[in-house]
């Protein structure tokens, strides 16, 4: 925009300036104020022209090519954030659904051990669904608590660093702008100046105050997807509240009501040390890729630095 500006009042300067030498030759040669006015005027108006050429340089030499190569990667950074949270409610989704499942077949083993309270295989498959929904529960639960705590914190706090960034970069380069406009245009200047002062006044912090506070009305309860569920163990079918049960079902009932821990019976097909196992050797697999991702994060970051010192 200011190099067409420029590149328009030159050429107006010089249109003129071609329509002068032509009333000169139409007229005999005097001084005349009118036309030595008219000229002074052209020629500040020329000057204005290179002053706005400049001005057009320097924004795009030192603000526009160094502020879309900054914003850049942080712009690539910010999709990845959005990209990480959006996987991680989806394995908290998947989750859900795994504990749902497993409290189903949790409730039909315990109706099938109501039916069969002698059965020892009943038995068994009821221990089994009792230990799944159990494990499930506390892996959600785990996972809930982990996302909550931990994990979009992380996620929050590294968007308000790149927020912050892409502020203080912003802020940086219409600080610069005004300032060559401030020094080019003495009649500018006090507008600009006072830009300046925005521009200096500027804080990420009370940007994102705002933001916060205009989200109204704000959620009073998280997503169920996030939210910490309790333990729920099925209970007798509804149509037998209120009626005489027979001693031997009144005593399964008693017997079936297990609590919110891992059964290690013989009839259950609980390996306690497999798991164990399984767990440890999932663990250093999270820990070795934790260190390559590591790794990889210090390596990008050693590039931008030199990427940065260098433009």
């Amino acid at each position: 925009m200011y190099e067409q500006h420029a590149a328009e009042l030159q050429l107006l300067v010089t249109n003129f300036r071609k329509k002068n030498t032509d009333l000169r030759k139409d007229r005999p040669s005097f001084p005349s104020q009118l036309f030595y006015t008219w000229e002074t005027f052209l020629q500040e108006v020329e000057t204005d022209s290179k002053s706005i050429s400049d001005v057009a340089s320097v924004l795009g030499r030192q603000i526009s090519r160094p502020l879309l190569d900054r914003s850049f990667y942080r712009k690539v950074q910010s999709r990845k954030v959005f990209s990480q949270r959006d996987s991680l409610e989806l394995i908290l989704q998947k989750s859900e659904d795994k504990l749902s499942k497993c409290r189903e077949d949790y409730k039909r083993s315990f109706l099938a051990q109501l039916s069969s309270p002698n059965s020892s295989a009943s038995l068994s498959s009821y221990l089994d669904a009792h230990n799944a929904y159990v494990t499930q529960l506390h892996a959600t639960n785990g996972m809930v608590d982990q996302y909550n705590q931990y994990v979009l914190p992380q996620l929050l706090q590294e968007l308000e660093d790149v927020y912050s960034d892409l502020c203080m970069s912003l802020s940086d380069a219409v600080l610069q702008g005004s300032d060559v406009i401030y020094n080019k245009s003495s009649d500018q200047s006090k507008r600009y100046n006072a830009l300046g002062s925005q521009c200096r006044q500027l804080t990420p912090g009370s940007d994102l105050v705002a933001f916060a506070r205009s989200l109204t009305p704000l959620p009073t309860t998280p997503h169920p997807s996030q939210r910490t569920r309790s333990y729920c163990p099925p209970q007798a079918p509804a149509d037998t509240e209120g009626m005489l049960l027979e001693p031997g079902v009144t005593e399964a009932i008693a017997q079936l009501a297990l609590k919110n821990e891992l059964i290690v019976d013989r009839l259950a097909s609980l390996d306690v040390r497999a798991g164990y196992d399984t767990i440890r050797a999932e663990l250093m697999d999270l820990e070795s890729q934790m260190k390559q991702i590591q790794d990889s994060v210090e390596t990008f970051k050693r590039l931008q630095q030199r990427f940065i010192i260098l433009a």
